[in-house]
């Protein structure tokens, strides 16, 4: 349902939606999974800085060979210009893919 709004352009109420599910969610999995979108959605609404700090408080939850909590901190960093902790971000989030360093960008 939130996903339906953002795509509306009705960010805040999407935001909303997302924020009261996640408090409403018990089983330990579903919550994880619907802060997971919710971490989307700040993400697309650019709004990296609360994006990180939900990731903060959710990044022990995943499973050490999951993916994703490399990439979401590396997108914040890097969008928010911390570049240097950004990197090593990509660089964990590239070996957790089985790839060996950083593509050369320049």
């Amino acid at each position: 349902m939130a996903m339906k709004e953002v795509v509306n352009g009705e960010y805040e109420l999407a935001k909303f939606l997302m924020k009261s599910k996640v408090e409403l969610i018990k089983d330990p999995h579903e919550r994880l999974e619907a802060q997971i979108t919710y971490l989307h959605i700040l993400i697309y609404l650019d709004e990296y800085e609360e994006a990180l700090e939900i990731l903060t408080v959710i990044q022990n939850h995943f499973s050490p060979s999951d993916f994703r909590p490399c990439l979401f901190k590396a997108i914040g960093l890097t969008m928010l210009g911390n570049h240097e902790d950004a990197k090593i971000c990509w660089k964990a989030f590239m070996k957790t893919i089985g790839i060996k360093g950083l593509p050369n960008f320049n």
